[in-house]
């Protein structure tokens, strides 16, 4: 019996160790199966990764073609458009010479529906828009007054420069700058109303007029009416403020127009106290030469030609080179190296003629490093802009 139960407890014990053995195998080979399905999977995704990277591969060059294509359908586009343009223009500048007028004044560019006759519109306050009748024609004007004083109400237009420009005192002096924008647009834009600010922060007038054809001003601009229009802005002051010191100050275009004005006013001994020229130009005919989109037509004698031509019979010149030299007011250039529109050597070439051939005894000239990105119209970034115009006036 003892014997009989001591081999059914052996027998027990194998069986159990053999199940043991069975079930330890089982795992391990469990294990190792999803081991070596993990390391096949790793192999196959980096396979799918090696297959994918071969096909990128392959269609790359496919894709580069399409890019290239389209590059050599818009370079042959350019060439056909300034092809035409070089074509074109010499015939329209011919059959239509005043096409140069627009070209130059570029007075139809501007934004509608705009009420001129509201300055608090483009937040400028203590701000009087007026007009001025003058040729049978109307120039919407505004008057800016010193940021510290406040709008006095007045029943005419002579009651309100009377009252609204104060007298000039030993500790103050009276200030007043007409400033004479430049080409498109009108006297509300952007760029323009900051320098107004500007001013008006260091404490002067500032009166801001649209010549015919610009803005809320009727007619059509010509170099002649243009400046005639500063001239009779400028005599207005001079009639209803005579207290006031006037200075004039252009810009781009503007410049033209301020050097041709002061020069008459110099020749009549009623010369403004000075000028302040931003982003000059030599004169009208070099700045076309120079103009960014004219290296579309550099090799177009004929077009340039037909330019000088007829901006010579429209006696459309803008002679700053020339003015200038006649100028006895103190003259103050200012001039941003990075200006594309008009290239800061105009300023110096300027410079140069009117300080060896010119009348003024007063001339300066600054060149604004690149890094304030003043370009051609944002002079009042420039830091050191308010000692630069207290330095000249005072």
């Amino acid at each position: 019996m003892s014997t009989a139960l001591n081999l059914t407890n052996r027998q027990n014990f194998y069986i159990k160790l053999k199940l043991t053995k069975t079930l330890v195998n089982y795992k391990l080979g469990t294990i190792l199966r999803l081991f070596l399905k993990e390391k096949m999977a790793k192999k196959s995704g980096k396979s799918q990764k090696l297959r994918n990277y071969a096909k990128k591969t392959v269609e790359k060059p496919q894709i580069s073609n399409v890019y290239l294509a389209r590059i050599k359908s818009s370079f042959k586009n350019f060439v056909i458009f300034s092809i035409s343009l070089n074509f074109l223009l010499p015939l329209l500048i011919y059959a239509w010479p005043n096409v140069m007028n627009h070209m130059i004044f570029q007075h139809f560019l501007h934004l509608p529906f705009k009420n001129l006759s509201n300055p608090l519109e483009f937040n400028l306050n203590n701000t009087h828009a007026f007009v001025l009748n003058h040729d049978d024609i109307q120039l919407g004007a505004w008057h800016i007054l010193p940021h510290d004083k406040q709008l006095k109400p007045s029943s005419n237009l002579q009651e309100h420069f009377e009252i609204n420009i104060e007298k000039s005192f030993e500790s103050k002096k009276s200030i007043t700058i007409l400033y004479l924008h430049g080409n498109t647009n009108d006297r509300s834009t952007y760029h323009r109303i900051q320098l107004y600010k500007y001013l008006s922060n260091l404490g002067y007038n500032v009166v801001a007029v649209d010549y015919r054809g610009y803005g809320d001003s009727t007619g059509e601009p010509t170099e002649i009416d243009v400046v005639r229009d500063a001239l009779f802005t400028y005599d207005f002051i001079k009639r209803t403020a005579p207290w006031t010191t006037i200075y004039i100050w252009g810009h781009s275009l503007g410049t033209g127009i301020t050097s041709s004005a002061a020069r008459t006013l110099t020749e009549k001994n009623r010369a403004p106290e000075g000028i302040i020229l931003e982003a000059p130009f030599f004169n009208i005919v070099e700045e076309v030469e120079l103009h960014p989109f004219a290296w579309l037509f550099s090799y177009n004698k004929i077009l340039f030609y037909m330019i000088e031509n007829s901006l010579s019979k429209l006696n459309l010149q803008f002679r700053s080179d020339i003015h200038l030299q006649k100028v006895s007011s103190k003259i103050m250039i200012l001039h941003a190296e990075d200006d594309i529109i008009i290239p800061f050597h105009q300023s110096e070439k300027l410079y140069d003629i009117v300080k060896n051939k010119g009348v003024s005894s007063n001339l300066t000239f600054h060149r604004i490093p690149s890094h304030h990105k003043c370009n051609h119209q944002n002079i009042y970034l420039y830091p050191d802009l308010t000692n630069l115009i207290s330095d000249f006036i005072n």
